[in-house]
């Protein structure tokens, strides 16, 4: 599970402050982060990812701290700017992650065929990431998070570039991935009817406030 207590921090120079008493999501539970801009939301993510470090408190994933190894191996991170790497082919970033780590294996490829079908992407593999549209590279960061059947999907605004059609593909494929794979999701969307779904829904300003 995803276990998170008492943490806390700010940024320096002020700005605001988080405080976080005490949050535990289960497998295959959904939480919804609603908030203004500038809230934090984006900042809890990766809190709660170990790209930032918090100043107190603790957060574990399945008992370990996010560390590197622990993001690479157990979270799926899907960032507003998609973190894609534009000279890349659209397969070569998905499957990236996994190459670096050396565990890439040929189910991983299986599985990566099926995700890129699921969001209409497997036309476009071989193309290179700087031909993509913003709505396709979005499907892309997607599947890269999912691959390897995180224990934690942290995504922010998931399906911002995408129409409505394509929107509910991906709205589909979260959902299949908590009810078959049990994965637990921290979603920061502005979609009202994606952030409905979600089984818990908080405002980071319950954590947040001016320093």
């Amino acid at each position: 599970m995803l276990e998170v207590r008492d943490l806390r921090f700010a940024y320096g120079g002020g700005g605001f402050s988080l405080h976080i008493p005490e949050l535990i999501l289960r497998p295959g539970q959904s939480l919804g982060l609603g908030g203004p801009s500038g809230a934090g939301k984006t900042t809890v993510l990766k809190l709660f990812s170990g790209i930032l470090a918090a100043q107190g408190g603790c957060v574990q994933i399945e008992g370990a701290v996010p560390d590197r190894a622990v993001r690479l191996a157990r979270t799926g991170l899907v960032f507003q700017d998609f973190a894609l790497i534009e000279y890349l082919t659209a397969w070569d970033n998905v499957l990236l992650p996994l190459r670096l780590t050396g565990r890439l294996q040929k189910d991983h490829e299986t599985r990566a065929e099926s995700l890129l079908e699921a969001v209409e992407m497997a036309g476009h593999r071989e193309h290179l990431v700087s031909q993509l549209s913003q709505g396709e590279r979005q499907r892309i960061a997607v599947v890269r998070a999912l691959l390897h059947r995180p224990a934690l999907l942290l995504a922010d605004e998931p399906t911002s570039a995408l129409d409505t059609r394509r929107r509910n593909m991906v709205a589909d494929l979260l959902q299949k991935e908590l009810h078959e794979h049990g994965t637990m999701l921290v979603l920061v969307t502005h979609d009202l009817e994606l952030h409905e779904q979600a089984q818990q829904k908080l405002s980071v300003e319950a954590w947040s406030q001016p320093s």
